[in-house]
Order: C-alpha cells, then structure tokens, then sequence
C-alpha cells in the first residue's frame, strides 16, 4: 500500500476507517471515530493558486469551508462558499486565506472531489481524549491523515505516531499539496509573468515572436476569468498582457516592417478598445470606499447616486464583454494574432529584424534611460503637469525594454534596477491616478447636471464631488512634491552605474 508522510500528516491510498481503526488498537487506548462531513466538496483557491503554493487546502463541503494545512496544524471552518476573501465571516479562517491571498484576488472552485472528513480520538477508560487523528478522504483513493498530539499526553502522541508509521511503504513530502502531486494530482498554477528564455544570438524579430507568443496566451488565459466575472483581476492581467506586445512594437522599432507593425497594432487596439470602460469603472469600484473615506461623513450620501450609476454600467460592459469574448469575430482575430507571432515568415521582416536582440535591447534601454534622466532632472516645482506625466510614459517605457531583456543578463541585477524604477513609477502612477480621477469626477457632474433630475440630489452630489475633488487634488499635490525625491533615490551613482555597466557599450 502507497502512502506519503507529510510534517504532521501521513497520507495512504485507499485508507479504510476500519483498517485505521484496528492499526490504533491497543496501549490501553480506546478509539473513537466520527464522521464530520461527506459529500461532493470544491477545492476553492485563487486563479494563481495562492493557497495551495503556501501548502494549504481550502475545501468548500455542506455549507462549510474546511482549510487544511500542515506545517500550522490548521483544522479550522467557518460557513461560506468562496468569492471574495473580505466576505468571508470574521474567523481565524478568514485571516490565515487573507494572508496568502491577494486582497483583490476571489476564491472560486478550481476543482471538485469527492470528501468525506472523519476524526479518530485515542480516550482512557475514563473516556479522556489523549491524541486525535483528522483524516480527509478524497474520491475514495487519498486519505490526508494529520495526527494531532494534546498537552500532557505525550505517550499518545508518541504511540499514535508509531502505529502510523507501521503501515509500510511511502515517501516523504512536506505539505498537502506535495502529497497531492507525489500522488500524481500534479497542478502548475498561472503566472502573469510568464519565463521567457532567449539565446545569446536570438535575432530581435525571433524574440518579439517569442515575446509577444508568451504575452498572448496569458491574456487568452485570462478570458474565462473575465467572462465569468470571478474578480477584476483577470480582465487587469489581460490588457498589461496586451498593452505589453503593444508597446514591444512601438519600442523595438523595425523588427517588422512597417506595414506589418501598423496592421498588429490596429488589431490590438481593436481589442483593447472593447475593455476600456469596464476596466475604468473596475477602477473606479475598487476605490469606493477609499473615496468615501475621504469626504466628511454628512457628505458621503452624495456619492452614493454616483458609484450607483457605475455598478450599473459595469453590469453592462461586463455583459458585453462576455459576448465580445465569445463572439466569432473575436475568437477569430486572437486566433489571427496568434498564428501571425507564431508562425516566423507570417510578419514581413523589418530591417533590425536580424539584428542580435541582445545588443538592440540593451541600446534602446540606455537611451531610454538617459531619456528619462533628463525629463526627470528639468522638473520643478513649476513644471506643468503634462510634463510630468511625460516622465511617468518614460519610465513606463524603460521598464518594459527591461523586463523583455530580462533573459538576457543576470536576473537579479536587472531586478534590483526595475525595483528602483518602480518607486519612482509607483509615485508617477498616483499622481497622474489622481489627476484622472478630477477630471472624470467633472465630466460625471457634467453629464449628471445636463440630464436633469431632483434639485435637492444634485445639490448633495455636487457638494460630495467637489469635497472628494478638494481632497484629490491635495493628494495630487503631495505626489508630485515626491517625484523629485524618488527620482533623486532612482538616479543615485550606484544606480547610475548599475545601468552603465548592464547596458551601456564598453
């Protein structure tokens, strides 16, 4: 008989409670068993499989949610079926998924299985429990065992642990998830970052070809999520995925010619267009109760008729989107795209389409980032904003030449970089979200006041919007009182070398 020793759990195939309960006979101990569920359970986690990376099984069976875990010796449950981590009850359950899960990331079922969940309690004859024994039996074939020892019953423990490990055979692992995999339930979660590897001599033409190929199917990847509506992630993940292979061909100039560059990046934009206002008003969403937070509590009713109107219309996009998604005119365009990077001769040829991706990409990030240098070190306190955006375009830019010539040097080097950069981008990316948001605060009071309606609700709304844009504003400000400060930390002289010694010609 195979089994699996997990730290804290042992695992067998085909595990009968009769058979467990005869191995646990003796030492003085009686044994008790229980069974505490049965029935079709889901196994929920994130698109990424956050959970089961951190070891830990989340399974959703009559009502309850059962995460089991090994290193903690977590057993615990609460009522609920998955969708957001913030929904779930407050619950040391709720918690420990919160910390392995991203906030804005929804538990959804991944797979299904039959479960039956029992407990084996070794009692003395004055029906004391002295160790307990969890098993979780998943379609009849792998049983997950986790031997639980109590405080001052360390015999039990010790006997407990002896009995199992008489049953012969088995490998040792270090989580369920392990188990799992060793037992041939082999999972390889989502990245959004797929691993891109290029030869030293990878012509640059091949490397957009590989580059984009890599880009695409994540998006595709990302479809079912977006149709389903699981969370706002996936459509997120989809457009950085497509904006990506977009900006590859604005970048690297003339892999392709002219023509053919045109033509990809008009079906892209094609794309892109039929999600841009369900991802502004994710975004907008998402902030809801950040900005309500913002304005005086006798105002916020105002805002309400507001994010109102946008949850509707996001129903709506949403709606589309899906049909969009499943359209024939879709399907065959992504197909379209994907043969065109797939295939080497699809895309005519530009004149730097040979021409060593290694020693073009490392040119382009060294203009780019001297470039960037310079619109950075004119800004000033009187700097108009466009400018300023300008420099968040820039380093938009530079980042992306460096994450597509990642395969090309030593990871950590360029890493270290590209987490530099990102201070300054992160304070780039708040103020122009700022920004954005005043001006679409306006058209929307704009857009109410022309269609009309009770005097007394525009008041309120008009009051809250202008309140919520004050406040903005002032965010807005204290952002760019930053740029100078996380450019002069991005552009510090080991950084500056960092860059000469990576990219720059000798």
């Amino acid at each position: 008989m195979n089994y699996v020793t997990i730290t804290g759990v042992l695992s067998y195939e085909a595990l009968t409670p009769e058979l467990l309960c005869q191995q646990l006979q003796g030492g003085g101990y009686r044994v008790e068993h229980t069974v505490r569920a049965s029935g079709k359970a889901q196994c929920l986690d994130t698109f990424e499989y956050h959970l089961y990376r951190a070891g830990l099984l989340l399974l959703s069976l009559e009502g309850q949610l059962w995460l089991l875990g090994s290193a903690q010796a977590i057993e615990l449950t609460c009522e609920g079926r998955g969708g957001a981590t913030a929904a779930l009850p407050p619950s040391p359950l709720r918690q420990i998924v919160q910390h392995y899960t991203p906030p804005l990331r929804a538990l959804y079922p991944r797979f299904s299985v039959n479960a039956v969940v029992e407990r084996f309690a070794l009692l003395d004859r004055l029906d004391k429990t002295h160790a307990r024994l969890q098993v979780v039996t998943l379609n009849g074939q792998l049983s997950l065992i986790r031997p639980q020892g109590l405080r001052g019953y360390e015999a039990a423990e010790s006997f407990l642990q002896q009995r199992l490990q008489q049953l012969p055979g088995g490998v040792t692992v270090s989580s369920y998830p392990a188990a799992l995999a060793a037992l041939g339930w082999v999972i390889e979660p989502y990245q959004s970052k797929p691993p891109l590897e290029f030869s030293p001599e990878c012509g640059s033409k091949a490397m957009v070809n590989h580059l984009a190929t890599a880009l695409l199917s994540i998006a595709r990847c990302n479809e079912e999520g977006v149709i389903a509506d699981i969370d706002t992630e996936f459509l997120h993940d989809y457009r950085v995925s497509l904006r990506k292979i977009r900006s590859a061909l604005s970048l690297l100039k003339g892999v392709y010619s002219e023509a053919a560059t045109a033509m990809v990046k008009q079906e892209l934009a094609e794309v892109m267009r039929h999600t841009n206002q369900l991802r502004d008003l994710d975004v907008y969403l998402l902030e809801q109760s950040e900005y309500e937070q913002q304005v005086a509590a006798p105002l916020r009713a105002g805002l309400k008729p507001m994010f109102d109107e946008f949850a509707k219309q996001r129903q709506q996009q949403q709606r589309k989107i899906a049909r969009y998604f499943t359209s024939k005119i879709y399907l065959k365009l992504m197909a379209k795209l994907e043969r065109q990077f797939a295939t080497e001769q699809a895309l005519d040829a530009g004149e730097m389409a040979d021409l060593p991706a290694h020693d073009y990409t490392a040119e382009l990030i060294w203009k780019r980032y001297k470039k960037v240098a310079k619109v950075a070190a004119a800004i000033h306190a009187d700097t108009p904003d466009e400018e300023v955006h300008e420099l968040r375009i820039q380093c938009k830019k530079l980042r992306y030449l460096m994450e597509f010539a990642l395969p090309f040097y030593d990871p950590k080097a360029v890493n270290q970089l590209i987490k530099a950069l990102k201070g300054l981008q992160d304070v780039l990316g708040k103020f122009n979200d700022y920004s954005v948001q005043q001006l679409s605060l306006a058209n929307y009071l704009k857009q109410l006041e022309a269609k009309g309606g009770q005097p007394r609700l525009l008041i309120e709304t008009a009051q809250a919007i202008g309140a919520l844009t004050a406040v903005l504003y002032q965010k807005q400000c204290q952002q760019r009182q930053q740029v100078e400060s996380s450019f002069n930390h991005f552009n510090s002289p080991e950084v500056q070398q960092q860059f000469k010694e990576l990219f720059k010609e000798p």
